[in-house]
């Protein structure tokens, strides 16, 4: 954690939270220190440190160790390549399941930073996603508030941003895949404290088999993986966290975080659009000058439909995927209208549509007219 607390105020802090093990990197005149503080349950090795992070192994309990990193970004743009060095750096220099928590004074996109006087430059953000895709780190998402900094002033000079968050290896989240990171409140700092809650750890039990997790991970290919199950499992994970919808904003772009209110959002939100309206006024149809199927093609649409009709349809979906429940629209969904509710049918309404569509194919020549077609 960041801290300005300097000598007796920190021994009285450790006393406080009754954590006796503690490295501190002192704070200084225009920025403030690190310090990392443990109990007696833990085993905890510190290998390095610096002004700007604290790296050490935790070890918990017999299972095998893990690493965590405590990381304070640079606040000067023009310094900001330096943080990515030191990241790049300390992933290099071990092989065990890592995740990097802390401020990293920087978001991954537009809608983590809120300002109108000072917009984020789309370069920092695609410098950032680049940087974590280039080093094999998964944001692991969070609940609770979406920004964790706000610079305190009133609108229009107010400014918000998610700065503080979580990164893991593949390999972390491969153990901890239940793990949460929870934005805290706070009173005292411009900043949220994190709180992270590991859950229930893996302990390196090996999946079912690879063909599993290449489904669950929805990868259609083994060529960049060769056949590596921790690969897809990490994908699978992180599928399943993007998957969770944990913001949203309404259409006057007011933010929701608590679950009920999502849900209850979602729920307005469909019901509104699949109400019936009544439209202003009648449409007759029937002096409409319409093209009639032949009767041998009004029996063909009729008849009961076949097992292998049934067959193709399903296998015509294609493979290795199960139906989702919503679809995004766009690359970052904040509101419900960027989500496809085509896509909240189930299976079988799924494999009758097709069922219907492809007997339809047939006759739609005879039924719809040339001008229509383009």
């Amino acid at each position: 954690m960041e801290t300005k607390l300097h000598g007796n105020e920190w021994d009285n802090m450790k006393n406080k939270l009754k954590m006796p093990q503690a490295l501190l990197v002192d704070a200084t005149a225009r920025r403030g220190g690190l310090a990392l503080l443990w109990n007696r349950d833990l085993e905890v090795e510190v290998l390095s440190f610096s002004s700007h992070h604290i790296e050490a192994t935790i070890k918990e309990d017999g299972a095998d160790p893990w690493r965590m990193v405590g990381f304070y970004g640079h606040h000067e743009v023009a310094k900001r390549k330096l943080s990515w060095s030191l990241l790049r750096f300390i992933s290099n220099s071990s092989v065990l399941p890592t995740i990097f928590i802390g401020d990293f004074d920087e978001v991954f996109f537009h809608y983590e930073h809120v300002s109108q006087a000072h917009p984020r430059p789309n370069w920092q953000m695609n410098n950032f996603r680049q940087m974590a895709k280039d080093y094999g780190i998964i944001d692991v998402g969070f609940s609770g508030f979406p920004f964790t900094w706000c610079n305190n002033f009133t609108s229009p000079y107010s400014t918000r941003a998610r700065l503080d968050r979580g990164l893991a290896s593949k390999d972390w989240m491969h153990e901890f895949p239940n793990a949460q990171l929870i934005h805290l409140s706070s009173n005292t700092s411009d900043h949220l404290p994190l709180l992270l809650n590991k859950g229930t750890r893996r302990n390196g039990i090996k999946m079912a088999n690879d063909e599993y997790w290449r489904q669950r991970s929805r990868v259609e290919w083994h060529v960049k993986a060769d056949r590596n199950t921790a690969y897809f499992h990490a994908l699978s994970v992180q599928k399943g966290r993007m998957s969770v919808i944990t913001f949203l904003q309404d259409e006057y772009g007011t933010p929701y975080t608590n679950t009920e209110e999502i849900h209850k959002l979602a729920i307005d939100f469909y019901q509104d659009l699949f109400t019936s309206k009544s439209p202003p006024g009648s449409l007759n149809l029937y002096n409409l000058n319409t093209k009639r199927l032949f009767t041998i093609q009004r029996n063909n649409l009729d008849k009961e439909f076949l097992s292998s009709e049934v067959n193709s349809s399903i296998f015509s979906i294609k493979g290795k995927k199960h139906p989702d429940l919503m679809v995004c629209q766009i690359k970052d969904p904040v509101r419900m209208i960027n989500f496809r509710p085509i896509a909240l049918c189930n299976t079988m309404a799924k494999v009758i549509a097709k069922c219907l569509a492809i007997r339809l194919k047939n006759v739609l020549p005879t039924i719809i007219s040339e001008y229509f077609c383009l």
